[in-house]
């Protein structure tokens, strides 16, 4: 009995040995067949405009002593991975004496010694300065429109010139106002 049973136990260890050498075949196929059916995915990335006014220069202090027009400029930083526009404006947009509220320097587009007014020009694509002067209102309004090419604006530098005529009889003092820098991106 003892030769039947060691002969059954060969018989069926060899058997199942077989189905086990067998096993990585068959299994073998089903992963292939799996990778068959695998389907392929999208991945995408969806970057938000982004926009900062990194700096602001501050405009010089122009002195006056007989009827004259002065420029000067100042300039603005910007960072920004689209098209954008800067915008300028004023709550008063005139230049009010700091000693006396009623003298004040009217914003013009005439900036002349003919009669005192001030004015900014815009700033063209190349960086030049429009030639003629705009007056700043209380609302923005668009003095220099930045294209991105095939690289974003990191801390791209836009010059604006100011100019200030006084005519003579300007009573004495020191005129000034704050200009609002807006930057907006473009459509």
């Amino acid at each position: 009995m003892e030769k039947i049973i060691k002969k059954l136990f060969f018989g069926t260890s060899a058997l199942t040995l077989a189905a086990v050498a067998l096993l990585p075949l068959a299994s073998g196929s089903q992963v292939f067949a799996a990778t068959q059916a695998q389907q392929s995915s999208k991945f995408s990335v969806t970057v938000n405009p982004t926009l900062t006014i990194d700096s602001v220069t501050t405009p010089a202090a122009l002195e006056f002593s007989t009827a004259a027009v002065k420029e000067s400029n100042f300039s603005v930083f910007v960072s920004s991975n689209k098209n954008y526009v800067i915008q300028l404006s004023a709550a008063q947009p005139a230049l009010v004496s700091s000693s006396n509220s009623s003298h004040t320097i009217p914003a013009t587009a005439n900036v002349s010694t003919d009669q005192s007014g001030w004015g900014i020009k815009k700033a063209n694509a190349d960086g030049t300065a429009a030639s003629a002067y705009t007056a700043i209102t209380t609302t923005p309004t668009t003095f220099y429109t930045g294209t991105i090419g095939s690289t974003n604006a990191k801390n791209k530098e836009t010059n604006f010139k100011y100019g200030i005529g006084v005519a003579s009889g300007q009573p004495s003092g020191t005129y000034s106002t704050t200009v609002t820098v807006t930057a907006t991106t473009a459509n």
